[in-house]
């Protein structure tokens, strides 16, 4: 077979490879020492290659098979790309009915986006965007991704929103706060790559109050009026004259 373009090339493999129920990945690949064009890449199941020896007491499970299933293209002289070679056998098991689960085949489209950020901006939860999308694609298997791939596309769109020096002034309030006050406390949640991901903070006097007035508390998180839309959550008890008490506070990235 011959193809266009590479996209068009890994466009049919990885269809091919959801079709039968395994993932893909680059394996190998190379570039031209003239035009450092890529003029000859491997696509691999992504079972190859040999587990590795590991020391950690808790290691992560290897799925490495050495499974050999593969596709091969290469450049031609006219800019189309020709299959070379291909492997069709895998030494495993084949799961078609669960190839959304692989991360290759998991994407969120331009549309997608745009009806998962309009739900977002009007208070919808996550939980039900995931709903409503599975209601417009006949079922969750034909979304093409996970309700953990959006949830982190609106995760990353908050945690970009955070202007520079805006946590590190919050965080130097609450130490501040805490200096004075010993029985301030506040707790943050950092992401993977160190950005602020939630916050909370409980002063003295809402400490005291979750003492006298904690047996019935609301929690709500369908504030969203900062310029970070951020849900704000606050923890609202009630005293012995029906008034409200602000117990804590928290920003968190996601409503979970």
């Amino acid at each position: 077979m011959e193809f266009e373009s590479q996209e068009n090339a890994y466009s049919f493999y990885i269809d091919y490879a959801k079709s039968v129920g395994f993932g893909i990945s680059i394996k190998t690949s190379r570039r031209s020492k003239v035009s450092m064009e890529f003029i000859d890449i491997t696509y691999a199941c992504t079972r190859y290659g040999k587990k590795r020896p590991s020391i950690a007491h808790n290691p992560r499970p290897c799925l490495k098979l050495e499974c050999e299933a593969s596709l091969r293209i290469k450049r031609n002289c006219d800019g189309k790309w020709s299959i070379h070679s291909f492997i069709k056998d895998h030494n495993h098991d084949l799961f078609p009915t669960y190839a959304h689960y692989f991360p290759c085949h998991r994407r969120i489209n331009k549309a997608q986006k745009n009806c998962i950020e309009t739900l977002q901006q009007v208070g919808v939860r996550t939980t039900k965007i995931y709903a409503t999308m599975a209601k417009q694609h006949g079922g969750y298997e034909n979304i093409g991704c996970l309700e953990k791939d959006v949830r982190n596309h609106l995760d990353k769109d908050r945690l970009l929103s955070l202007e520079l020096g805006d946590a590190t002034a919050m965080l130097e309030c609450f130490m501040l706060m805490q200096e004075e006050n010993p029985r301030f406390f506040y707790a943050i949640d950092l992401d993977d790559e160190n950005r602020l991901k939630n916050v909370f903070w409980v002063d003295a006097k809402g400490r005291d109050d979750y003492q006298e007035f904690g047996d019935v508390i609301s929690f709500d998180t369908t504030y969203i009026t900062n310029k970070y839309k951020m849900p704000f959550a606050p923890f609202i008890g009630v005293n012995n004259h029906f008034q409200s008490r602000l117990l804590g506070c928290a920003l968190l990235v996601d409503e979970t």
